[in-house]
C-alpha cells in the first residue's frame, strides 16, 4: 500500500525567491549532500515536461539506479511544481510542491505519495527524514511532517489531486 507524506515549512524568505530554490536541482543537491547523491542530475533549474535520469545513493550505501524524475507542472505564477518519479526500487513517487505567501515570508508545502511495494513503510520514513533535513538545511523557521497510509490507489500515470486543485 502507498504512503502519503505532508511536509510544511515556514520561511522568512519571499515566496518567489523560495520557489526559485524549490525549482532548482542545484538547491536540492546542496541541501541533501550529507545524506544523498544524485549521479548525473544537472545542477540547473527544472524544466516542465522534461524527464531527468539519475542514480540516487542514500548514505553512500543504498542505491536506486535509473531513477526518473518527470517534471509534470512547473508554474512560477502559482509557485507550484509537480513531478512523477520512479526507479528500480520505487514504483511511484508523486510530488506536489507549493510555495505560498505567509505572514512576513512564505510557507513551503510538500505533498508526496510513495509506492515502493513492500519497502513503502521504510522508504516513506526515509522520505520524512529527508524532507525535514532539506528544510533544516535551508534554514526554515519551522518544519513539520505527517506520514500516513494512502487513502487512494496510487497509479503511475494518474495524477494525484489535492483540495487546492
Amino acid at each position: 500500500m502507498a504512503a502519503e507524506l505532508l511536509v510544511t515549512a515556514i520561511y522568512a524568505g519571499d515566496p518567489d525567491e523560495m520557489f526559485e530554490k524549490a525549482s532548482s536541482f542545484a538547491d536540492m543537491i546542496e541541501v541533501t549532500k550529507r545524506i544523498s547523491t544524485y549521479e548525473g542530475l544537472p545542477a540547473l533549474p527544472m524544466v516542465a515536461g522534461r524527464t531527468y535520469k539519475t542514480n540516487v545513493k542514500v548514505f553512500g550505501l543504498v542505491e536506486t539506479k535509473d531513477y526518473a524524475i518527470r517534471i509534470d507542472t512547473l508554474c512560477k505564477q502559482s509557485r507550484r511544481m509537480q513531478s512523477s518519479e520512479h526507479g528500480d526500487k520505487i514504483k511511484s513517487w508523486k510530488h506536489t510542491l507549493d510555495v505560498l505567501p505567509h505572514r512576513d515570508g512564505s510557507v513551503w508545502i510538500d505533498r508526496v505519495s510513495i509506492d515502493a511495494g513492500a519497502m513503502t513503510p521504510i522508504l516513506a520514513r526515509y522520505a520524512r527524514f529527508m524532507y525535514l533535513h532539506r528544510h533544516k538545511h535551508r534554514n526554515a523557521q519551522s518544519a513539520s511532517a505527517v506520514l500516513q497510509k494512502a487513502i487512494r490507489v496510487n497509479l503511475p500515470d494518474v495524477p494525484v489531486f489535492h483540495p487546492r486543485d
